[in-house]
């Protein structure tokens, strides 16, 4: 239900479907909020059905750092994550190197203000 509500909130064409796509990968693979902020596209595998998990964005010193238990790990994509993924990378031109959920200044999201304005 809740992403039901979410689908409809964002829907494919408006700007904000990025937030949408953020609670689908949370929901769907268990990813901490500073991995989800961390995630970049060339972590997702070739195959297309996983996301290796390499590192999360530190809230506190805003930088990129080893995940939680230092280790890397695998996380489930399903068919429709994945399109979710690939059409907001496409579509706001997301470089390899960049985070897929990012600013206007294209720095990774702050998951403050993404629960104030967004959650």
């Amino acid at each position: 239900a809740f992403l039901t509500f979410a689908n409809m909130t964002y829907p494919k064409d408006s700007t904000d479907r990025w937030v949408y796509v953020v609670y689908l990968l949370a929901l769907n693979t268990a990813m901490r909020a500073g991995e989800i902020w961390g995630l970049k596209p060339s972590d997702l595998s070739r195959d297309g059905r996983s996301i290796q998990v390499l590192r999360q964005f530190n809230r506190v010193t805003l930088e990129m750092t080893p995940t939680k238990s230092k280790k890397s790990r695998l996380a489930p994509l399903n068919d429709e994550l994945r399109e979710e993924l690939e059409h907001l990378i496409k579509t706001k031109s997301i470089e390899a190197d960049e985070t897929v959920f990012m600013n206007e200044l294209r720095n990774p999201v702050c998951h403050e203000n993404f629960v104030k304005r967004q959650f």
